[in-house]
């Protein structure tokens, strides 16, 4: 189903512009694009790492293989309407490897929070620097008062309340945030310098469909990070789809011809639901080898 929007959307897109599309000069770079899939595969690869340090914090520890595994198939629930399933996901394949429900859904909160913190930063951060220039001067401001907001909440004490008045309002019991701000400040960090690898990776694979300046790159990183997390924060839309691709569009309008922001928006969906699908298929690797290791030492016992 979200194959087939994406098409429809895309084939919407061709329609309308197809004099503009047909008349730009387009560049099929296999290996570029191959090259862009790999390097997304690697970023998405590289949150996990992240979110182990997180539950480890928390006084659990999880293998790279397992936490691989139930990171990618709890993947799987985010294309599924109401934004609870990937979460409910993770909760239920991390109890069967003796993790509390409690401690897995603080640290997918709290990953989901700093993420969310740095994307932010990174979109303040170009619409302070913009100047007005693509956005209005009151929605800089506005960004640039998040922008203190978000440095401001990364505060343990401070994100505490406002996890918790959160999860008030949706009658849950309170958390309680294992860390210091140092620890926040280092995880924020980390999660920054992964926006920037997927900032890197669309570029790539933008290149290879097109001729643009590398120079585009810090446009980029703050665009798709922002873009993301606005699909993902988006209610009853399956993995953010139309959200993240509208707001790709109105942004990088501003610094790619018509033809190239469009179809490069559509097109990275399919882009990004590849690598999605590559590193799924790991997971289901890495799974079978477990239960085959599984056997083999039960056998011997």
């Amino acid at each position: 189903m979200v194959l087939g929007v994406i098409l429809y959307f895309l084939f919407q897109n061709l329609r309308h512009n197809w004099q503009e599309v047909a008349e730009y000069e387009w560049r099929f770079d296999i290996p570029r694009l191959a090259l862009s899939l790999l390097a997304l595969c690697a970023v998405l690869g590289a949150m996990i790492p992240i979110w182990r340090v997180i539950l480890r914090r928390m006084g659990y520890g999880l293998p790279m293989g397992k936490a691989w595994r139930i990171w990618f198939i709890s993947n799987l629930g985010k294309y599924v309407p109401g934004k609870v399933w990937q979460v409910t996901g993770m909760v239920y394949l991390c109890e069967r490897e003796g993790i509390p429900k409690r401690a897995t859904a603080v640290s997918v909160v709290l990953a989901q929070a700093l993420s969310t913190l740095s994307a932010t930063g990174l979109f303040g951060l170009y619409a302070v620097l913009e100047g007005g220039q693509h956005i209005d001067a009151a929605w800089t401001y506005a960004i640039g008062g998040l922008l203190i907001a978000g440095g401001v909440a990364v505060h343990p004490r401070i994100l505490e309340r406002a996890l918790n008045f959160a999860l008030r309002l949706l009658k849950r019991d309170p958390v309680r945030v294992p860390f210091t701000l140092g620890q926040l400040l280092w995880i924020t960090g980390l999660y920054t310098l992964s926006w920037c690898g997927y900032g890197l990776a669309l570029y790539v694979f933008i290149s290879s469909l097109a001729s643009i300046s590398s120079g585009l790159i810090w446009a980029l990183i703050p665009i798709h990070a922002m873009a993301y997390t606005a699909g993902l924060l988006a209610p009853l839309m399956p993995g953010g789809l139309v959200v993240r691709e509208g707001f790709l569009i109105a942004f990088l309008g501003y610094h790619l011809p018509a033809a190239v922001a469009t179809s490069s928006a559509w097109l990275s969906r399919l882009w990004f639901t590849a690598a999605e699908v590559l590193c799924l298929a790991v997971a289901a690797g890495v799974g079978k080898n477990q239960i085959r290791n599984s056997g083999t030492q039960e056998s011997h016992s």
